[in-house]
């Protein structure tokens, strides 16, 4: 084969045989370079080396996520846009409760309170926090909004609610609100039925109207307390914290005056040797047991143990009592053990004062009142492992049954921190302590699982 004929030949390769064939050749006839072959008289340069790997290598770079105070320098918390509350002339001062970040202790947050004028301006109680704090690089939020400086604070806040400093310093902020694509703000006229009173309230309200602006208004015109209308909207409370518009009111909707008012109770507590009040705001006719709930939720230390609610002379209330038959508006009350005993520290270890009733291992333990009104603990053996509250609520019927006394085969709901459960939700998905389950039993009601929701049946 000639040379040329050979080179025809190799063009009839394909390019992978050509390269198997070359790596076989190369196998057994390794290739060498020679410089001087190819002419390479001189050095031309020099080969690369790598680079030397250090002993002590860099600490991984940690990004910090910029503050909600930095980011506003940047990109503005927008300000509230719902339409401002109504100041009624001489109308008395309001106490403001402030929550800020320490300075000096990061991720701790401490509580104060300003007693203000309603007609003052924002500027004024940011000047008042601003004393009291010591900082002046913060600005206040409510609501999830940035409080505008020139707003009066009547005209945002009411008597007790509590606004957020977001400082410089801040390591731990609220959620902003996402701010709301504007739209015309219409205005409507607005009617209140009140049969009782033989009366319908009007009143020309716009769609970004408060639900505590209307109360504020009905309370106005009764001459009542601000806190003490509820106006309901097919048969429940309207929302005090949303829009007319939020809440699908509008012109042509049927809201109602119920006969029903708030009441305000001012509660105290002692956390590290120091006073605190909750004022709850409730209609007279709930019962002790939905006011231990409403502080329960508040006060965060309060779940696991057990607690009751006194009032000035110390006497209990009871969780079947109705508030109205046991206290009046305005009263104080305080959170006690089950001792009685009010002056003692909710978040103390002690034994002496809030002791939490030990529960066996694997055992939960049912709370619930026997035929004379008697508050019953009983303690069996349920593991909560893997188990949803429809398993839950099966083994209590049965337990009850095998009882057989005046509860064997009651109607009967289950609640966990004073709030119903999904019965098709895990257990140790909802319990705070796998150790310590206590339940509460409620008589005469029924549980359905037909939408998979805890909905209660009377």
């Amino acid at each position: 084969m000639t040379p040329s004929q050979y080179d025809e030949y190799k063009m009839t390769w394909d390019a992978k045989t050509y390269k198997n064939m070359s790596d076989w050749e190369r196998k057994y006839k390794p290739v060498t370079f020679v410089p001087s072959d190819a002419g390479i008289k001189a050095q031309r340069g020099r080969s690369p080396s790598p680079t030397p790997r250090s002993t002590n290598p860099s600490p991984p770079k940690t990004s910090e996520k910029p503050n909600l105070f930095s980011i506003h320098k940047k990109n503005p918390v927008p300000t509230t846009s719902t339409a401002k509350l109504r100041i009624v002339e001489g109308a008395p001062p309001i106490t403001v409760q402030f929550q800020v970040e320490g300075p000096l202790t990061p991720g701790q947050f401490t509580h104060g309170t300003v007693k203000i004028a309603r007609k003052a301006r924002i500027s004024e109680l940011k000047k008042e926090i601003e004393i009291t704090i010591g900082r002046k690089d913060f600005f206040l939020m409510f609501m999830g909004y940035r409080l505008a400086m020139g707003d009066m604070v009547g005209e945002r806040i009411r008597e007790g609610q509590k606004v957020f400093v977001i400082g410089s310093w801040n390591t731990k902020d609220p959620q902003p609100a996402k701010p709301k694509s504007k739209q015309s703000d219409q205005g409507f006229n607005l009617s209140i039925g009140a049969p009782e009173r033989h009366t319908t309230l009007q009143y020309i309200v716009t769609e970004s109207t408060l639900g505590s602006s209307v109360q504020d208004q009905v309370a106005t015109a009764l001459n009542l307390k601000e806190y003490e209308p509820i106006i309901t909207f097919k048969h429940n409370p309207i929302a005090l914290n949303k829009t007319l518009n939020g809440q699908g009111i509008n012109a042509t909707s049927h809201l109602s005056l119920s006969t029903v008012t708030n009441m305000k109770l001012h509660v105290h507590y002692n956390l590290s040797d120091k006073p605190y009040t909750y004022d709850v705001i409730i209609p007279f006719n709930k019962t002790g047991y939905d006011l231990r709930a409403r502080v329960a939720k508040k006060v965060n230390i309060l779940k696991g143990h057990d607690f009751q609610i006194i009032n000035s002379i110390g006497d209990p209330i009871s969780d079947s009592s109705l508030l109205r038959t046991v206290t009046q508006d305005g009263s104080h009350l305080a959170i006690a053990n089950m001792d009685g005993e009010a002056d003692i520290n909710l978040d103390s270890e002690s034994d002496d004062e809030m002791e939490v009733d030990p529960i066996e291992a694997k055992n939960i333990r049912l709370q619930f009142k026997d035929a004379e009104g008697h508050l019953c603990k009983a303690d069996f053996e349920f593991d909560i492992t893997d188990k949803t509250v429809q398993h839950l609520y099966e083994e209590v019927k049965e337990y009850f049954v095998a009882e057989d006394n005046e509860t064997s085969g009651k109607l009967f709901t289950l609640k966990y921190n004073f709030t119903h459960m999904r019965l098709t939700d895990k257990i140790t998905d909802i319990v705070e302590d796998p150790n310590h389950c206590v339940f509460d039993v409620e008589w005469g009601k029924a549980l359905t699982s037909a939408s998979q929701e805890a909905i209660v049946i009377s």
